[in-house]
């Protein structure tokens, strides 16, 4: 016979086995309880680039797990910057350099922020509250070293040269990918570090694929 049960998010399996031979019944007891914010990783983001005025194309993710690597629900995220110009939209409007999330049930959250008019590099961390007895505004009760970098370029008109990188969802570049941009002739392909160039790219929308 197996029963189960949940208390304060804590899942209990017993079996419960007999057999003729057997004085008395053998009971087996299996917990698996969430454990202590242990990591806290960038997951998506990590390295872009973006016009100033505008948000970078991928969000900022964060995974949060415990040390057996459970994912960690309703776990209280504080995206920060910490270097650049560049802000946060609360869900009141209100811009702010730091923004409060909750994981959600795969323990991941993740933001998207906007780029100030200061061309340049923007550095944002990511850390989660040890504790929910804890204080966000305090720094040691904060952990994890999640950091996502953009470069934030000044947007222009007219012809233009168009260069980047292209990276795994890891932060890894990745060599001899070919950047094309539709409607023209234009095309280039990554070198061993990710980057591309593209010269002489015609002013209005274009579409890389």
């Amino acid at each position: 016979m197996v029963h189960a049960w949940q208390t304060n998010r804590t899942w209990r399996n017993v079996v419960k086995a007999s057999n003729q031979t057997l004085a008395e019944d053998v009971t087996f007891v299996a917990t698996t309880e969430r454990g202590a914010v242990y990591k806290v990783l960038g997951d998506t983001g990590l390295n872009q680039f973006a016009e100033t005025g505008s948000q970078p194309l991928e969000l900022l993710s964060v995974v949060v797990r415990d040390r057996e690597d459970n994912d960690l629900p309703n776990v209280p995220v504080l995206f920060k910057v910490e270097e650049g110009d560049a802000f946060f939209v609360d869900a009141q409007g209100n811009k702010s350099a730091s923004l409060l999330l909750n994981t959600d049930k795969n323990g991941i959250t993740a933001t998207r922020p906007t780029v100030g008019s200061t061309p340049g590099l923007i550095r944002i961390s990511a850390k989660a509250l040890k504790l929910l007895t804890g204080d966000v505004n305090t720094p040691a009760d904060l952990t994890g070293n999640a950091t996502y970098l953009i470069q934030a370029k000044q947007a222009q008109d007219g012809p233009a040269s168009f260069k980047g990188y292209i990276y795994t969802d890891k932060g890894e570049p990745l060599p001899g990918v070919r950047i094309s941009i539709g409607r023209t002739s234009l095309s280039a392909t990554t070198d061993d570090t990710g980057a591309f160039e593209l010269d002489d790219v015609v002013p209005g929308r274009i579409d890389c694929s």
